[in-house]
This record gives structure tokens, C-alpha cells and sequence, in this order.
């Protein structure tokens, strides 16, 4: 692989108002996604979906490129799981520290529950582990 070959992080994304368009440019453009990089762009004279179709070609026509793409989005994709996996854990461990506090200062399990939106047994759960 080339080692000058960059990937951006900057994202482009390109929104498409079907209900704003007629019919048969509906058609066309449920016939873009459908064929993808195989529809004849000589056939029709829109030049939003011509500029659409080529971009298409210009980023999936390039192997490298594509796998470099891929693999980049499969590392960002990792580091969010992971992320969202952290946060997770961090409010878990959050709810479980509350329920204790409340529980030591004589607050009632269902008040317990209702504010952490916790099930009695998971509360009980977490009592008896801590």
C-alpha cells in the first residue's frame, strides 16, 4: 500500500429531498441506488445525479483506496464500541454506588428503584455484593 495514501477525517454527507423532486426524478435516482456504478449516466442530462454516480465510480474504482477506507471506518467503529462500552460501564457503576448511598441513608428500596430505574432484584443483587 502506498505509504502517502491519506484518508480524511472530514465527512461529507450528501442529503437528497426526494419529496421536493417530480416522479420521474424519484425514478431515477431509486435506479441510481439500485444499479450503482453500473447506470449509464449518458442516458439522462441531471447533473446532480451525473455528480452523484461519479463520485461513485471515482471512490469504489480505486481498490486501494477502498481498503484503506475500510480499514479506517472498521478502527473508528472499534474506538466508538469501546467508548460506548466505557460509558456504559461508567453509568453502571454510577447507579450502583447511588443505590448504596441511598440505601445507608435509610431510603426505602422502591424510592431506590424508581429513582436509578432499577429492577427490587438488581438492587437486592447489588446490596448483597456490597
Amino acid at each position: 500500500m502506498d505509504s502517502k495514501l491519506v484518508i480524511s477525517d472530514a465527512l461529507e454527507i450528501h442529503i437528497i429531498n426526494l419529496q421536493s423532486k417530480e416522479i420521474n426524478d424519484k425514478l431515477r435516482w431509486m435506479k441510481v441506488f439500485k444499479e450503482g456504478e453500473k447506470w449509464d449516466m449518458g442516458k439522462y442530462s441531471d447533473e446532480e445525479l451525473k455528480s452523484a454516480v461519479k463520485e461513485l465510480k471515482r471512490l469504489s474504482g480505486d481498490v486501494e483506496v477502498m481498503a484503506a477506507y475500510d480499514k479506517e471506518m472498521k478502527e473508528k467503529l472499534d474506538k466508538a464500541l469501546i467508548k460506548q462500552a466505557g460509558i456504559e460501564e461508567g453509568i453502571e457503576k454510577n447507579k450502583i454506588e447511588a443505590a448504596i448511598n441511598f440505601y445507608k441513608n435509610k431510603v426505602d428500596k422502591d424510592t431506590i428503584c424508581k429513582s436509578l430505574n432499577i429492577s427490587l432484584e438488581k438492587l437486592n443483587e447489588i446490596l448483597k455484593e456490597n
